[in-house]
């Protein structure tokens, strides 16, 4: 079986049922963000298995745990770790290019 990852706009093809894409038999498809996920997943089991870490005692930090990414991170180690700790930032009232800019100046608001 193939896995082929597609990134950009894709995900709205194969959202959509992507018919075109159903004729390549054999070949499963995934967009970068999920596949990006279940690699993330993947060695973090392997990695407390290396160091003899249970998951099941751990507690596990996800840092951007509203994004695509990270949400899907949140949801596959809900019921695997000890404490799930998912962490976002908050928006900020500041734009971006104004934050920046008092950044530069040496003002740490915003």
């Amino acid at each position: 079986m193939d896995v082929v990852a597609l990134g950009g706009f894709t995900s709205i093809i194969l959202e959509s049922g992507g018919a075109n894409l159903q004729a390549i038999q054999g070949t499963k498809f995934t967009t970068g963000n999920t596949l990006t996920a279940a690699l993330i997943a993947d060695s973090l089991v392997k990695a407390c298995q290396k160091w003899n870490q249970p998951l099941k005692d751990s507690t596990l930090l996800i840092i951007g745990s509203t994004g695509d990414i990270g949400s899907a991170c949140v949801r596959y180690f809900s019921n695997k770790v000890k404490k799930n700790t998912p962490y976002c930032q908050k928006s900020s009232p500041t734009p971006p290019a104004r934050r920046t800019t008092k950044i530069r100046k040496g003002q740490l608001s915003g």
